[in-house]
């Protein structure tokens, strides 16, 4: 029996989103005090934020599955591209092209060397020069996903033969260790795998209605080997990420009913993509600012401020601006077709 993942029980992973956002903002917290500020020592669990891009892969793996499983004609490819250009776009350009713009009128606002190219910042897709917005990265490797999904809508054959054509030459590069350029770096690095464990996790869960007890095992399981990683200098990434494949199993089959004191994370995953786009920019202005004001300003005390400050203009961000536009921008579209 073929067992169709509700909406409403995708609040699991909406929160989950929520913590993920907020451990990527504590990440570069960290790197943004360890810069201005003063070294914070060995904060392994603030500093592993990072790890929560892998989340973010496996999750989108999902969602795009499960979000396109009843576009299944070409009509449905259209439908389908549209959403995800409307959803990447409308609350990433703003963000980037005003950071591009800083880096032009501001030649040393930057404490690293990267030149950032006007082609990527613009298009996010890839090529030899990075995006303005350090961050935009990842959404450079879900438009290669995306792209890639895109042939599902033609040939489901195609696509599954596809997906592992790519996670083979994956493989390949890891294991001779070979050097590529920035663009192909884009399409063979190892955190692209992540969106195969997370349409395989969408396979696994569409399938039929897990137990309880599977469900139990697979949240507690997750933890353990998330949480056992993320307390190490150098977490293993395979570990991290079959431990977010179990999380996100989990959070799919769970039932609904979040008690109230988590609906923050809630959201914090609502405002997650805004929450990423701004909170790099933000942080390194609150820092600047603080130090400036509060030359001898502790490390935590200012890992605190810049930190809260980042969340909460990620949160304005997706209120005043990304979920208006967005609504907007849809209703456009509706009232074209």
């Amino acid at each position: 029996m073929n067992h169709t993942v509700h909406t409403a029980r995708l609040e699991w992973l909406e929160l989950m989103r929520g913590l993920a956002a907020v451990w990527v903002v504590l990440h570069h917290g960290v790197q943004s005090i360890s810069a201005f500020i003063g070294p914070m020592g060995g904060v392994h669990l603030l500093s592993n934020g990072y790890l929560g891009v892998n989340f973010f892969f496996i999750l989108s793996g999902f969602i795009i599955a499960h979000s396109s499983r009843r576009l299944e004609s070409r009509d449905g490819a259209r439908e389908y591209l549209r959403a995800r250009i409307v959803r990447i776009y409308v609350p990433y350009l703003p963000v980037g092209v005003a950071v591009y713009v800083a880096y032009a009128l501001l030649p040393n606002l930057s404490e690293s060397e990267r030149i950032p190219g006007l082609l990527t910042t613009l298009t996010l897709l890839p090529s030899g020069a990075p995006p303005a917005l350090s961050v935009a990265w990842t959404l450079v490797h879900e438009l290669i996903f995306y792209a890639l999904f895109l042939l599902r809508f033609w040939s489901k054959p195609i696509f599954w033969l596809s997906m592992l054509a790519w996670m083979a030459a994956i493989l390949v590069g890891a294991l001779t260790d070979a050097a590529f350029g920035l663009t192909v770096q884009y399409f063979l690095s190892p955190l692209n795998a992540n969106f195969a464990v997370g349409l395989t996790v969408y396979l696994v869960v569409n399938r039929k209605r897990l137990r309880p007890s599977i469900v139990a095992g697979a949240a507690l399981s997750g933890v353990v080997l998330v949480g056992a990683q993320a307390l190490k200098a150098a977490p293993d990434l395979v570990s991290v990420t079959a431990g977010f494949g179990l999380l996100v199993i989990a959070g799919a089959s769970a039932p609904t009913g979040i008690a109230p004191q988590w609906k923050w994370t809630l959201t914090m995953g609502s405002a997650s993509y805004a929450l990423y786009l701004v909170h790099v920019p933000v942080h390194s202005l609150a820092v600047r600012a603080l130090h400036h004001i509060v030359p001898d300003v502790g490390v935590w005390t200012a890992f605190t401020l810049i930190s809260s400050v980042a969340l909460c203009a990620g949160v304005v961000y997706w209120w005043v601006y990304e979920r208006p536009a967005l609504a907007m921008v849809r209703r456009v579209l509706r009232s074209k077709r």
